[in-house]
Formats: C-alpha cells, structure tokens, sequence
C-alpha cells in the first residue's frame, strides 16, 4: 500500500510528514506507514444526523450530528488521543477541528464551520459496492482532511468525492452548518471505488424496513453497513426521540451512545450551527481496574469550535 499509495498523497500532506519527522526524529516512511495503517484495517462506527421535526423541540429544528468511533482500544490509542486546530494560510483552505491522535495529521473525526465530518468502515458490504482498490488511490483519511479544508457546501463535497481515486469501502457523513444548501442538511454516503452514492431520509440506504426504518428527518447507521444488531436498536433509539423532536446532545450521550454502547475510542457530536462540539474519549486500562473505560462512559468535554478557529496564536 505504501508504495502505490505516494502518487496519490497530496505534496502539501507529504511535506507536513517530512516536517513531522525531522521535529521527532522518526523515520518517514515509518510515519507514512502509519497514517496509511486504516486503509487495511476495519474500523466498526456509528453515526447520524438529526434536523428538522427530530430537533424542533430541543434545537429549533436545527442539525444535530453524531460521530462514533469504535477502533483498536489499544495504549497507543487510548493514551494518545489529541484535538488538532489547523488555520491554513488565507486561501489555502478552510480552518478546521480534528479529533485523533498524537502524530497523526489526517483526519476522520472533526468539523469546520461549514461542515462536520463522520466515518464508519465496512466489513459486511452488500453487492452495490464491489471490488475495493488497496493503496491504488487516495488514502480516505487524506481525503477527508482535503475536503473538509477544501469545501465549504455539500455540493462542493459531492464533486470532490466523485473525483478522487478512490480505494476501500466506507460510510460517510456530512453535515451542513449553513441554512443555504439546496438539500437537507446531512447526507449519508455510500463511498466505494467505483461509484458513490448520496442520500438522505427519504432514499436511505441500504435499504430494509426491518432493521433500518427510515425516520423523518434523520440518516443513521450503527457499525456497519449490513449491521442489524447495531443499526436497528440505534434506529429505535433515534425514532422515540425523534418523535417528540428532542434529538439533542444531552439525550445522544445519556440514552444513544450509552445504551447502544457505540464510540470506544472516541465519540464527537456537533450542534453545527451553534458552533459547538462535545467529545468523549476512551480512557485506558488503570491499576484496580480490569480494562479501560469506553468514550461513551466518559464524561464529555464541550468545545467551543468558534472560538478555536478564531484563534490565530
């Protein structure tokens, strides 16, 4: 992968490694090798995006977004978790939150005061997607640090999506913070080599009325992309709150993630147009303690994503 993988790697990311490898002393193409270790490896997530009649009580009708990260809870991992701000240089591209690691400069977790970003790897495919392109393409989690700096609107994400190389089989969701995208605020997508697909409530996918419902106003997948076990009690979860339009921060971490147990490794969920995140993250193993503790059973940290990407020192 590593090899094939270099001619696709953006100059700007490879420069940022040199950087990083001449700061720390570690070998570069150690440092690529690690950055593209989630292209072989399956990482089983959950999110949703809410808005509409599914937050009208509790939000006004506003976009509520969830990110779930269920990954390797390993030391390296859990003991390394870091929130990146990145201000570009004018005109090179959108300032952004990042939620991940130390020494890690992609991106699969964060948002920008345009979008928010959520990712789940699959395993159990259906037929729509096909054969996948192992390391002859864009890394993803270059990609998404590319469009999430690069775009400022879900049409602009869907052209860049289409145009990229692209090499494995994921979920992806993008939320809109603005009030002037032509299509609902989030949109989930069926991202594989040779097509992608967008969709909301109404055309959801894949589609199956037993274990994935549609629900009003909201675009939801638990772990995996044929994943009833998770997906439909994360479904039920979205529909009684929904039903009263109080999707809201507060219910996500105390009746979604908590009960579904989903977001080991870590959990972000972002009031877009309010311009704040709150993230959870797993903690490790500690004395007296037979193994670490889940995100989703952390206490949360609120950011003020406004405020982080005002600060230029």
């Amino acid at each position: 992968i590593e090899q094939s993988s270099r001619a696709f790697v953006p100059a700007r990311f490879s420069e940022e490694l040199r950087g990083l490898a001449d700061a720390t002393g570690y070998n570069a193409s150690k440092l690529l090798w690690i950055h593209l270790y989630p292209e072989s490896a399956d990482g089983h997530c959950s999110m949703f995006g809410a808005w509409g009649k599914a937050t009208q009580h509790s939000l006004g009708g506003e976009l509520l977004q969830m990110r779930a990260l269920d990954y390797l809870t390993e030391p390296f991992l859990v003991e390394n978790h870091m929130v990146t701000v990145y201000h570009p240089t004018p005109g090179k591209g959108e300032p952004i939150v990042s939620v991940g690691f130390v020494g890690t400069v992609t991106m699969v977790t964060g948002m920008s005061a345009h979008l928010g970003l959520s990712e789940i790897g699959v395993s159990n495919p259906d037929d729509t997607f096909g054969p996948q392109r192992f390391g002859e393409g864009i890394p993803f989690n270059i990609l998404l640090r590319e469009v999430m700096m690069g775009q400022t609107q879900l049409q602009g994400v869907e052209r860049a999506l289409r145009d990229a190389t692209r090499t494995l089989d994921l979920i992806l969701g993008f939320g809109a913070h603005k009030k002037d995208e032509p299509r609902a605020p989030f949109t989930g997508v069926q991202y594989a080599r040779d097509q992608v697909r967008f969709y909301d409530d109404k055309n959801m996918l894949p589609v199956n009325a037993s274990w994935h419902a549609p629900i009003e106003d909201v675009v939801y997948h638990g772990m995996d992309w044929l994943c009833p076990a998770w997906t439909k009690p994360l479904g039920e979860k979205l529909r009684s709150l929904a039903a009263s339009g109080n999707v809201n921060a507060a219910e996500t971490i105390r009746s979604i993630n908590a009960v579904v147990q989903t977001g080991d490794l870590h959990v972000a969920i972002y009031e877009g147009a309010r311009q704040v995140m709150y993230i959870a993250q797993g903690e490790p193993k500690a004395e007296g303690r037979d193994g670490g503790v889940p995100a989703y059973d952390t206490p949360y940290m609120k950011l003020d994503v406004a405020a982080l990407l005002a600060q230029t020192e």
